[in-house]
């Protein structure tokens, strides 16, 4: 699910096709569908990007000490802006803002919060085709919950 296709699988050295995966030739497991989206980072570089998943951002401020710009930096579609800071003190700044349209809910920015004031919340996978119910339900669920807050929330 690497939105930019990064990753292939390989045994023995030799990329193997996800068609040729057993659970994916007997519809044990939907196919993977995907959105391209066309995304720029923060520093300009334009590319396109596949969106496999649906999502909510949020951002807990009380848990965002502010000027450490780690998820800004790290999210490939410049969805995250850090706006500047009020010079009136009375007036009040999120510390972080997620432009949902601009999101690939890739959990590039949940995983690099170090706080874990940024919560990715994954509500949808993109899939087509048959499945078994029974393998793929806590598969499904478990694709939604691979995320750092998420995980420190299991383990507590």
């Amino acid at each position: 699910m690497c939105p930019f296709s990064a990753l292939t699988l390989k045994k023995d050295g030799e990329v193997i096709e996800l068609d040729d995966i057993q659970i994916v030739k007997e519809h044990v497991v939907p196919k993977l569908e995907f959105e391209a989206k066309k995304i720029t980072s923060y520093d300009g570089i334009e590319r396109v990007a596949k969106q496999y998943t649906d999502g909510k951002i949020s951002i807990v401020d009380e848990e965002c000490p502010g000027g450490c710009q780690t998820c800004y930096e790290v999210c490939p579609s410049g969805a995250i802006t850090v706006p500047e800071k009020s010079d009136k003190g009375w007036e009040t700044v999120p510390n972080v803002v997620v432009d949902e349209e601009k999101c690939i809910f890739c959990g590039s920015c949940d995983n690099g919060c170090p706080t874990g004031a940024i919560k990715l919340e994954i509500t949808d996978v993109k899939t087509s085709g048959e499945f078994v119910e029974m393998f793929w339900e806590p598969l499904l669920e478990r694709l939604k919950t691979l995320r750092w807050s998420e995980k420190e929330e299991q383990e507590e």
